[in-house]
């Protein structure tokens, strides 16, 4: 969707790409950042993205290449897509819609939906933290991409995978989890039950990382001051 700040009009453009191979179920949530990865050029960026589907499964993608064409395709187009923005029309800019393939997959990562995903990038590397209808909250730590090891990656991300450390809470809640934050230090967490709970986020690569509980009731409920349920994975 392309907005002119000046008139306030907006004007729907093509698709510009399609997620394939991901889980064949519904997409339930969904989070991405824009970046600039460590080592990289000055006008070189990185655009992240996970969903959470209904199966429990949370895919990676690496959305990079395709909006930098798509941006490409944006300037190149010139001052027809500045222009006549009130039309309501769509135009195509990089023709057919390309197809991208997931960068990483994790399966079973909660028994059934995945409602809530919050990331955020540190200097140890990514913290990803989902919510689930399974009452259960995760949390999953990437590091960076050993020096050397960069140039190998397939994808611009320079975040190594396949390393990544785990931390799963069951009965996080006791309902479904609709919404999570964190700043990578903290985990927010909060669910039908009324309560808002938070978690300290301990990562200690390559051991794995450790989640200690402190909850907060809504209006008219109980309060749980100090350490609860700590729970970590590797």
């Amino acid at each position: 969707l392309e907005f002119d700040g000046a008139s306030g009009c907006t004007r729907w453009h093509d698709n510009i790409c399609e997620l394939v191979r991901g889980s064949p179920n519904p997409t339930l949530s969904i989070v991405c950042d824009f970046f600039q990865p460590p080592g990289s050029k000055e006008d070189e960026f990185a655009l992240l993205a996970f969903t959470g589907s209904s199966d429990g499964t949370i895919c990676t993608w690496d959305l990079s290449e395709t909006v930098t064409a798509f941006v490409a395709s944006l300037n190149s187009a010139g001052g027809d897509n500045d222009r006549d923005l009130g039309g309501g029309g769509g135009v195509s800019c990089n023709g057919p819609a390309k197809q991208v393939t997931p960068v990483a997959r994790h399966e079973r990562v909660h028994q059934s939906g995945v409602n809530a995903l919050a990331m955020r990038r540190t200097e140890k590397g990514l913290c990803l933290v989902s919510g689930g209808d399974d009452q259960a909250l995760h949390i999953k730590w990437i590091p960076h991409c050993p020096t050397g090891r960069e140039l190998d990656s397939p994808h611009s991300l320079k975040f190594d995978f396949d390393k990544s450390a785990d931390a799963h809470v069951p009965n996080a809640h006791v309902s479904s989890l609709k919404s999570v934050w964190t700043d990578g230090r903290v985990a927010v967490s909060t669910g039908i039950d009324q309560r808002v709970n938070f978690w300290k986020v301990s990562s200690t690569f390559p051991v794995g990382v450790k989640a200690s509980q402190h909850s907060r009731g809504a209006p008219g409920f109980a309060e749980e001051d100090g350490e609860g349920k700590e729970e970590g994975g590797g």
